[in-house]
């Protein structure tokens, strides 16, 4: 015996003669019916009728009869499109757990998608996923109950006629990007109604490589994202040669190496509204070399000109050498101390504060400026660390008090003007680490006008590392004045560390071994030139 449920059937006002109803012999009545009604749609329904199947064997047997709808096939579920193509689905996608593992050049991508059955009914649903040439499906994964689904690659030309089957159908053209990619395509699965089921879907493929560059691209929709679905994304590269860099041109991300050849990269704040695949490519260090890990990667571009458009060069310096001379730095710590700075946030930004004081080298400058709705600082200009004035900053932080408003722009113009220390000479490398909880309160408060004065107060083209504790900050604004002046913005989330994440960006400012380096290119004629 099958059973299933289904929404009430609703015809047209006239009787479609494509829709027929079979209705089972009953013995007694109604509700000690032992067979079921049978109901297909037609052309002329006012909405689409969701049928659900589920094995006798599986259930426990029924004192009442259930319908059972003839449905047209099960619910298609592309992930990479982040919206259910069928609005009237109650079975959707929920959220999706990227884990990616690569090994020299072999990348094998693990996908745990959640689906959830909103509805009342039984739903049944397939799952199509859009994959790059050369990949296999190494396991497919399914908690739920009934038969185990099963998962083939469909080549790229099969895999057209079904995306544009689906268009056809359900007058979603968000898969007609997808064109020229081969398809993943499972077998159907039911999902229980009100429950959310996870299928675990790994494959594997093997990375194109350019040099000591090699690339991985995750498809996602370059449509507008489904709000509702999460996706996270992370991935761990091991290789038997050293990994420079990491480089991702579609999406932020954060790295920690645990080793030569080994790294973690997470891809950051992955908010809904994030389109596109998921790209990044990293480097190794050749056998051979003493110089640079680099490649080039070129964007032809006719409107520049004849044989003109543009590249992005991607470089990483060999590892310092242990006698390698390193840069003096000026640290200046901007500390908000505004009252919502007050309680835990303060004494981890104090905290943070002293572990950068401690990190020092002796010689290195230093200064200490906090801010509420007035502005202190530990000295006039930044000074050189030595055991005295170490002592002093230490008292000076374990000083500081949580009370007033937030006047960001003082605090950044006083912490840009003055110049540089210089050693031996030359101007150290001046590093500004920027913290704040909230919007400004105090003074300007236009974030065009405060991002313009800061731009214009930095002469002296110091590197302004924003930190942004909390949910109420200006992110864009922070973001923008870390990244004009060649810096790097970090945000805490509540229950996040201050001091750890303060910590995790001045360790790497540690021995800076090249600043502001300039490409000049050379024509054959031995010329400086603009084009390549």
């Amino acid at each position: 015996m099958w059973a299933c449920a289904t929404p009430p059937l609703q015809t047209r006002d006239q009787p479609n003669p494509n829709s027929r109803v079979t209705i089972p012999r009953r013995k007694t009545s109604p509700h000690h019916a032992r067979g079921c009604i049978s109901v297909s749609r037609g052309s002329h329904m006012k909405r689409t009728l969701t049928a659900t199947l589920l094995a006798a064997s599986l259930l426990a047997p029924l004192s009442f009869a259930q319908p059972i709808v003839e449905h047209d096939g099960p619910i298609i579920i592309v992930p990479q499109v982040r919206r259910p193509p069928r609005i009237d689905a109650p079975a959707k996608l929920t959220a999706v757990e990227a884990s990616i593992a690569i090994n020299d050049q072999v990348a094998t991508t693990t996908l745990d998608l959640s689906l959830t059955n909103t509805g009342t009914t039984l739903q049944q649903a397939q799952i199509l996923l859009p994959v790059p040439d050369a990949v296999a499906v190494r396991s497919l994964q399914y908690d739920g109950v009934g038969p185990e689904p099963n998962a083939i690659v469909l080549p790229r030309d099969e895999a057209r006629k079904i995306y544009d089957s689906i268009v056809q159908k359900m007058r979603d053209p968000a898969l007609v990007e997808f064109a020229g990619y081969n398809l993943i395509r499972t077998s159907a699965f039911p999902i229980p109604p009100g429950k959310t089921q996870h299928l675990k879907l790994t494959y594997e493929g093997v990375l194109l490589a350019d040099g000591p560059r090699i690339d991985y691209s995750l498809p996602r929709s370059e449509a507008l994202a489904n709000p509702e679905v999460a996706w996270t994304i992370n991935a761990t590269l091991n290789s038997k040669h050293t990994i420079t860099t990491v480089y991702s041109p579609s999406h932020e991300i954060t790295t920690t190496r645990d080793g030569p050849g080994k790294l973690t990269l997470r891809a950051v704040n992955m908010s809904q509204s994030d389109r596109g695949a998921f790209r990044f490519s990293f480097l190794t260090e050749p056998d051979k070399s003493d110089g640079l890990s680099a490649t080039f990667m070129a964007y032809p571009d006719p409107t520049v000109g004849e044989n003109g458009g543009y590249f992005l060069m991607l470089a990483a310096l060999p590892p310092a050498k242990d006698n390698a001379p390193t840069m003096k730095r000026e640290v200046v710590l901007v500390i908000d101390r505004s009252g919502s700075m007050r309680g835990e946030k303060i004494e981890q930004a104090k905290a943070a504060a002293l572990q950068v004081i401690d990190g020092l080298e002796p010689g290195e400058a230093f200064n200490i400026i906090d801010y509420s709705d007035s502005v202190n600082s530990f000295a006039t200009a930044p000074v050189l660390k030595d055991k005295d004035k170490a002592e002093e900053a230490r008292a000076y932080i374990r000083n500081i008090q949580a009370n007033g408003g937030t006047n960001i722009h003082d605090a950044l113009i006083e912490a840009l003007r003055p110049e540089p220390t210089k050693h031996d000479g030359r101007a150290m490398l001046p590093l500004v680490l920027f913290l704040t909880d909230g919007l400004p309160t105090v003074g300007e408060k236009n974030e065009y006008r405060l991002r313009e004065a800061v731009k214009k107060a930095n002469v002296h083209n110091r590197r302004i590392f924003s930190f942004g504790v909390g949910f109420d900050v200006n992110s864009p604004l922070l973001s923008t004045i870390a990244k004009t002046s060649r810096a790097a913005s970090t945000f805490v989330l509540p229950k996040e560390d201050v001091e750890q994440k303060v910590s995790q960006v001045f360790r790497r400012l540690a021995g800076p071994t090249l600043a502001s380096p300039k490409l000049t290119t050379i024509a054959a004629n031995g010329d400086t030139t603009t084009r390549g």
